[in-house]
C-alpha cells in the first residue's frame, strides 16, 4: 500500500478512533445515504442494496452546496442523463467540434469548474468552524491528570446505558501538535489508548486511599484464678 500511495502521489493520513469528524467527507456520505435508504419503503428496506446504485446516481446528480456543482460534472465535466431526460426525449447538447476543440474546451470549462469549487469549499468550512467554535472549549489535559472515558461500546439498555467508564484513567503524553489527542492508560494500570479530546472528561472521583491491613493479634492468655480457702 505505501509503494502504491507513492506511485500516485497520495498522503495517507490517518484519524482518531471513533471520530467521525475527522473524516467527515466520508462520514457526512455515509449519513447522506443512509437518510436515502431510511426513505425507502418497509418492503424495499429489506433488500436494500438493490436500490444502492439508483440512490448513489442521484447523489452525484444533486447540487452540493460547499462545492456549487454536481460530483457528476466534477468528475466528468458534464451533466449525466437522468431517467427524467429520456421520458422527455432530450438529448445532451454538445457544439460540434472536433476532438483537439473538445479538449481545449473541456479543459477551460473544468480548470473555471475547480475554480469556483475551491472557493466553495473555503466559505463553507469557514462557516462550518465558525459554528463549531461556538461551542468549542479547548481545555487540555495535563500529563498525570484523571479523566473518564467515553465508552463507545456501552452495556446496559438504552437511555439507562453508562456513558462513561466506571474506573479512571491516567493522561500520560498528548500526542501531535494540534493539542486535542492524547495517550491515556487505566489508573491501575492496562492498555494504553489514544483518543481524541471528546472522548475524554475530567475526572471528580476521589483517589482510592489504600486501606491499612490489619495485623492479627495473638489471644491474650488467660489469668489463673485462685480460690480463697476456707
Amino acid at each position: 500500500m505505501k509503494e502504491l500511495c507513492e506511485t500516485y502521489g497520495v498522503v495517507k493520513s490517518r484519524t482518531t478512533l471513533y471520530r467521525p469528524a475527522g473524516n467527515g467527507s466520508a462520514e457526512r456520505f455515509n449519513q447522506t445515504l443512509l437518510k436515502m435508504l431510511r426513505a425507502l419503503e418497509e418492503e424495499k428496506q429489506n433488500c436494500w442494496p438493490q436500490y444502492l446504485a439508483e440512490l448513489v446516481h442521484a447523489y452525484n446528480n444533486t447540487l452540493h452546496s460547499a462545492t456549487g456543482y454536481t460530483p457528476s460534472f466534477l468528475m466528468f465535466g458534464h451533466h449525466l442523463r437522468l431517467p427524467v431526460d429520456l421520458n422527455l426525449a432530450v438529448g445532451p447538447q454538445q457544439p460540434g467540434y472536433l476532438v483537439g476543440g473538445w479538449v481545449k474546451d473541456h479543459h477551460q470549462k473544468m480548470s473555471i469548474a475547480y475554480r469556483i469549487a475551491r472557493d466553495q469549499m473555503k466559505t463553507a468550512s469557514f462557516q462550518q468552524k465558525r459554528r463549531y467554535d461556538r461551542s468549542a472549549k479547548a481545555l487540555p489535559f495535563l500529563p498525570g491528570e484523571r479523566v473518564l472515558v467515553c465508552l463507545r461500546n456501552k452495556w446496559g439498555r438504552g437511555k439507562l446505558a453508562p456513558w462513561w467508564s466506571p474506573e479512571p484513567f491516567v493522561v500520560l503524553e498528548q500526542v501531535g501538535k494540534t493539542g486535542l489527542v492524547y495517550r491515556v492508560r487505566p489508573e491501575r494500570g492496562g492498555q494504553e489508548n489514544t483518543l481524541h479530546m471528546n472522548s475524554l472528561k475530567p475526572c471528580v472521583l476521589p483517589l482510592a486511599v489504600p486501606q491499612p491491613v490489619e495485623q492479627p493479634q495473638e489471644p491474650k492468655a488467660a489469668l489463673p484464678v485462685f480460690y480463697g480457702f476456707l
